[in-house]
């Protein structure tokens, strides 16, 4: 096998042989990896490579991170070890954003055991004027939590009110086709919830998704709930990346195939809301998950939206 550069056709087996080495709890410290640019001392240079994170990094490691074997590429990896800092965290928080209304990057409440603040990617539905659901991320709820109530802003209330309920979590188990397990949760809307879909007038208004293998090496930006603005533009990494995630209702768990950008745009509570092109032209990228570090990471929206229109039978089209 050759050591040579990463090629666009070598990531998905590298991906998949990352996988098979740094596996949850690996011996080596490794808290997620991606393909990127190289990072060397802070700077990133032209050169592709697989990024391995781990929280401290050490000039002499008790186990050291080795060179990756990808036979079906018939390729050697030399990892790229990065050091982060603290372990990557899902973007929960006890700050309380003002609830506003029911639209994509709308602030919302789940009402678990654990109750986290988060966001709204979108609101979906039958067509224009007929909302039914929103999605958000699946790390505000606890696993097999059922159908916990969700609270959020009507427009003409003081207070926020229901207006939701849980009805399918992605992060709850691996999907039909058999990858692992997606960072969204669709909530059905109460009356009251998709009265205020309806009248409600800001966020991004969202007309259509990109698809999964578009999402690399764009300009981006969400947003956010705890700001009630959008973030400053960023750009997304070369290829995909996998973390393990922890949160304070979900606990650990692993995120697979998401899609990290080059800064940190987003801040704790704005979990679940929504990444688009930086023009903005209505183009749904993905849903905030949380932070790897200095970069924000998100789930690819077409992948969430295709697996829960398989699953429920949900026309799940945008409204605007």
């Amino acid at each position: 096998m050759e050591r040579r550069r990463i090629r666009r056709a070598d990531i998905s087996a590298i991906m998949e042989s990352a996988r098979k080495t740094f596996g949850d709890g690996n011996a080596h410290g490794v808290l997620g990896f991606g393909i990127d640019r190289k990072v060397i001392a802070g700077r990133r240079v032209s050169e592709r490579a697989l990024n391995v994170y781990v929280a401290h990094k050490q000039a002499t490691p008790d186990q050291p991170v080795a060179p990756l074997e990808v036979p079906e590429r018939d390729l050697v990896v030399v990892p790229n070890v990065v050091g982060i800092g603290p372990s990557p965290n899902a973007h929960d928080s006890g700050f309380k954003p003002p609830m506003t209304g029911v639209y994509a990057g709308a602030a919302i409440h789940s009402e678990a055991t654990i109750k986290q603040f988060g966001g709204v990617a979108a609101v979906l539905g039958n067509g224009p004027q007929e909302p039914t659901h929103l999605l958000t991320s699946g790390h505000l709820f606890s696993a097999g939590g059922g159908r916990v109530a969700v609270t959020g802003g009507v427009p003409g209330s003081a207070q926020p009110q229901q207006i939701g309920t849980l009805e399918l979590n992605l992060l709850d188990g691996p999907q039909p086709d058999g990858t692992a397990a997606i960072d969204a949760a669709l909530v059905q809307l109460t009356p009251a919830g998709a009265s205020a879909a309806v009248a409600s007038t800001e966020g991004p208004r969202l007309r259509e998704d990109a698809p999964d293998d578009e999402l690399f090496s764009i300009d981006v930006l969400a947003f956010l709930p705890t700001t009630h603005d959008r973030s400053n533009a960023t750009t997304t990494q070369d290829g995909p990346t996998d973390v393990f995630m922890t949160s304070p209702a979900r606990g650990t768990y692993a995120v697979r195939g998401v899609v990290a950008t080059r800064s940190l745009v987003t801040n704790p509570g704005d979990s679940g809301t929504i990444f688009i092109d930086e023009t903005n032209s209505g183009i749904a990228l993905g849903i905030c998950v949380g932070q790897l570090g200095t970069t924000s990471i998100f789930e690819p929206f077409d992948r969430a939206l295709r697996f829960l229109r398989q699953l429920t039978g949900h026309p799940l089209n945008f409204i605007f």
